[in-house]
This record gives structure tokens, sequence and C-alpha cells, in this order.
């Protein structure tokens, strides 16, 4: 991408933060949605950052990959906050990982001041939370858990419009509820429940961790399947022609009292398929294709290259 994409610091977490300005920034807008699925997660994203970094992660990190996932290109989060990296946004975004890490690591100490004796379940969980910027949003969390109130910061942790705006089982919704739990497991009052929500997290991210590999293969199976379809149309046209002039069915023409919902029904066909075999055109079932122009020639019929068996 040769231009860097604008960012704009949010007012809230709700806000869009990129805004297309130009042409060129719509595309980057559509290219970085595209690199938003197409980012790595689980142990894909694990081994992405080690071979990127050059060392194995500390378990801590591991946890923060698993969470943010990674992705080597710009890419739009689910608030269209530009991000890059892992779950990098701002001036983080040019900054190394291990940059990051350590500078979220000291901003966290500076947050809670007896970080190094809470049990690690909760130092891991404020990490990955510090890490997306929700502790630092939450000054009363911060202050009842310096004050070894962890049962009070733990209901004032979920009190929280991001939280509850969040679907079940959302990465997001379960880093706030593993980190309400580990704040009442510090507090000495964990649940049953809660024992039993914290095996439902790790045996979805088990499932998805094992599962993940398979879908990504499959995606690209299917569009190194689809390229090669593309390519051989291409191919055959420049062999033969064109799909134009070796369509079985051929063309037929508007007229003023002949319009696209007569042409499909004479010709056999659906207005969708009409639609399909004319995609430079509308062709509206309300309309019935009455805004074409008069003489407009429009395909019917299958294309060659369908019927060849």
């Amino acid at each position: 991408m040769s231009k860097m994409p604008k960012y704009v610091e949010p007012e809230d977490r709700d806000a869009r933060a990129f805004y297309p300005a130009d042409a060129l920034e719509r595309t980057a807008y559509t290219n970085m949605h595209k690199a938003q699925q197409e980012a790595f997660h689980g142990s894909e994203a694990v081994m992405k950052v080690q071979e990127l970094i050059g060392r194995d992660l500390t378990p801590q990190e591991i946890n923060i990959v698993y969470a943010e996932g990674y992705s080597p290109n710009y890419y739009l989060d689910t608030s269209d906050i530009v991000t890059k990296g892992v779950g990098q946004t701002s001036d983080y975004m040019t900054q190394d990982y291990d940059d990051v890490m350590a500078a979220k690591d000291k901003e966290l100490r500076d947050y809670i001041h007896d970080y190094d004796n809470l049990n690690p379940r909760l130092q891991d969980a404020l990490f990955s939370n510090n890490y997306r910027g929700i502790l630092g949003d939450s000054d009363k969390t911060r202050r009842l858990i310096n004050k070894g109130e962890y049962n009070a910061a733990a209901v004032e942790f979920l009190d929280s419009d991001e939280y509850r705006a969040q679907k079940a089982g959302s990465g997001i919704k379960a880093r706030y509820e593993e980190t309400a739990a580990a704040l009442r497991e510090q507090g000495g009052t964990s649940s049953w429940m809660d024992g039993i929500n914290q095996l439902g997290r790790e045996a979805t991210k088990g499932f998805k961790d094992t599962f993940r590999p398979a879908k990504r293969a499959y995606e690209d199976f299917t569009e190194g399947a689809s390229d090669l379809y593309e390519s051989a149309k291409d191919k055959a046209s420049e062999l033969f022609g064109g799909v134009e002039q070796q369509s079985s069915g051929g063309f037929d023409e508007i007229s003023p009292t002949r319009f696209a919902g007569h042409i499909a029904y004479e010709n056999g066909m659906t207005l969708d398929e009409l639609q399909s075999l004319n995609p430079e055109v509308e062709i509206t079932r309300g309309s019935m294709g009455r805004a074409l122009q008069s003489g407009q020639k429009l395909r019917v019929g299958n294309s060659w290259y369908e019927n060849l068996a």
C-alpha cells in the first residue's frame, strides 16, 4: 500500500476511526476489511509471530496473540480502527512487538501497584485487557484492585457498555468474563460456575484451534479452484474469440414494447439467470428491466464453456 491509511483517534470505542476520503482510500478500506478476514489466529498466529521475532513466546505473550491474532497487513478491527500486527493501533502500529509488550508491561505496573503479588491467572487477564486498552479506560476498576477489593472490582469491570454489546461466545466477551472470574478467584469468592465457564472457554479455544487450519486450507483450495476456472475462461476466450461470440443462446434486443422480463420469459430463463449473464446492467424485479434502453442487447442462454459436457 503506497499511502499510509489515515488514522483518526475515536472519541469512544463505538466510533468509526477510518474515514475513506477519496478513491484510493476507499480501495484501502476494502483491502483492509479483506485483510481482517485473512488474519492469522490461534496457533497459526503464534507461529507467525515467533517466526517474525525469532524466539519462542512466553505464556503471557501466547495469551495475547491468541486473543488478538496477527496480520502483517493493515486491517480494520470491529470498530473500523486501523490495526496491524498483534492488535496494534495508533503509534503502536509502527513499533516492534517486543517494544509494544515492554511498553504495555510498564503501563500495567503503573496502573496496578501490587501486580507482582497477584495470582498468575489474574496477572494474565489484566495484561490482556490492558493490551486492549480496557483497563486504562476503567479508573474505578483500577482503584478497587489497588485497594484489594477484588470482588467489587469484578462487578465494576463487567459494568461496561462494550461488554453488554458483545454476543455470547465472542472473544471480547470471553476476555471480560475471564478477567471478572480471575478477580473473584483473587478475592476468594470463585463459584463452581466460574470453573465450568473457564472449561468452556478453554474447550472453545481448543476447538477453534483444531479446525482453523482445515478451514484455511479449504478456503485456499476453493480460491485456487476459482482462480483456475477464471484463468481457463480467459484462455478459452483468447482461443475462441470470447464468450460473446461463442454464446450458445446469442443475444436478444430490448425494444419499446419488449423489456427484460419479456426476453427472459421468451428464452425460458428467470430474471436472475438473465442478470447473471449480463452483470454490467441492472435488471430488477420491480422494473423488469424497463430502465434499459431500446436497442440494447442482452446475452441469453448459457455460455458455450458451461455446455462443454
